[in-house]
């Protein structure tokens, strides 16, 4: 064996040891940073939880105090039909739920619920130009304009949402301005509207004689 054989041979298993513990490092450095990776991840999970609880929470109560405020308005009275809170405040494009509550008094019978637009006013209660009856209902009110087949037997009542979204536009060219919209509601002892939900309209048209409104404020 010549002496450069010797000293490549005396060199091998220091090279190796040597390895070994550049392995052993990155393998520690990858463990560590996994560890790290998975507490990120299940502390996120956790926030994500706690958050999405606390909103289911938040509108559980919302719900059960307004069903119990129509529940009271319609036992209590004589009242057919119960909105308990008609206004709103919302930013564009934040949307709320109106509830209505709908007493039958005689046969179980079907009935149904209208929304249509009515009006738009600023600030200082004059009427803008320019509302698009059409494009607002199919924008801010959508599928939830007519309501059908509501069954409700006799000396019950039923409880129904309906939603309004604050869009952005006016109509299909103009943005919505600041201001107060309103919506007519009307219920109908029918299975399906057979009447608009305009003022001007015979009030016999309607369950209880009359039209509901509710103001958004944008």
């Amino acid at each position: 064996m010549t002496r450069k054989s010797r000293i490549r041979s005396l060199m091998l298993p220091h090279s190796g040891i040597f390895g070994n513990k550049r392995g052993i490092e990155l393998s520690t450095t990858m463990i560590v940073t996994l560890i790290i990776t998975i507490i990120i991840f299940m502390g996120a999970i956790s926030l994500t939880f706690k958050f999405f609880k606390g909103a289911e929470e938040v509108g559980a109560e919302i719900e059960r105090s307004t069903k119990e405020q129509i529940s009271g308005l319609l036992r209590s009275g004589n009242q057919l039909v119960a909105i308990p809170f008609n206004k709103a405040t919302l930013p564009r494009g934040k949307q709320t739920t109106f509830a209505i509550g709908v007493r039958n008094i005689g046969d179980t019978a079907p009935f149904s619920i209208k929304v249509e637009f009515d009006n738009a006013y600023d600030l200082s209660e004059k009427q803008l130009p320019g509302a698009d009856k059409t494009h607002i209902e199919d924008k801010w009110v959508g599928g939830f304009a007519v309501t059908e087949n509501i069954r409700i037997e006799k000396n019950k009542f039923e409880i129904v949402p309906i939603p309004i979204k604050s869009q952005g536009s006016l109509n299909p060219t103009a943005p919505a301005p600041k201001g107060i919209y309103v919506f007519n509601i009307c219920v109908y002892k029918k299975a399906a509207p057979d009447a608009p939900c305009q003022l001007g309209q015979p009030v016999e048209a309607f369950y209880d004689k009359r039209i509901h409104q509710v103001f958004i404020e944008v």
